[in-house]
């Protein structure tokens, strides 16, 4: 798994993919400086005026749910990348804290827009996402960050018959 883990990150030094990311105020530059210190290029755009072309500019797309006033954004970004045949990231922060945030993880899911999901265990196992999203999760992948003392990760992919857990 170590190699692999290396293979990713040569890779992607090398190839300098850029992200588009979709967040909110609060952790805008901590995610920019992340996408570049993992060897990514970043763009923050979440006007909906022009998140279309510059998803179509980018080679992956991350949606922040702390961004609740860039969802009209997210739909359209989403879509293009969907289309596009390009991965979107959905960090669903604080899913069960509102209505309007369940809802719009509920619609991305429902939409098959969503690559990944990267979160916390309260974020991705607190029962935010609502019965039919599971069937919706057939295909995405789900990194889950476990607060623990040795800051486990776990990834699984999540099948009609429940979840394929694979711990490294």
């Amino acid at each position: 798994m170590t190699d692999r883990i290396k293979q990713i990150i040569s890779r992607a030094q090398s190839v300098r993919p850029m992200v588009h990311s979709i967040t909110n105020n609060v952790t805008i530059n901590d995610c920019a400086n992340i996408i570049l210190a993992a060897g990514g290029t970043a763009i923050m755009a979440q006007d909906e005026r022009e998140v279309e072309e510059i998803t179509a500019h980018a080679d992956a797309l991350a949606l922040n749910m702390g961004a609740l006033r860039a969802q009209e954004a997210m739909l359209l970004a989403a879509r293009t990348s969907k289309r596009l045949g390009r991965p979107v990231v959905l960090d669903p922060v604080a899913a069960g804290a509102s209505r309007l945030r369940r809802e719009m993880c509920s619609r991305l899911l429902a939409e098959g827009l969503v690559s990944v999901i990267r979160g916390n265990a309260s974020e991705i196992h607190g029962g935010h996402f609502y019965i039919d999203d599971i069937a919706n999760l057939r295909r995405t992948c789900i990194i889950m960050r476990i607060r623990k003392r040795d800051f486990r990760f776990r990834i699984f992919n999540v099948f009609y018959n429940g979840l394929l857990y694979v711990h490294f």
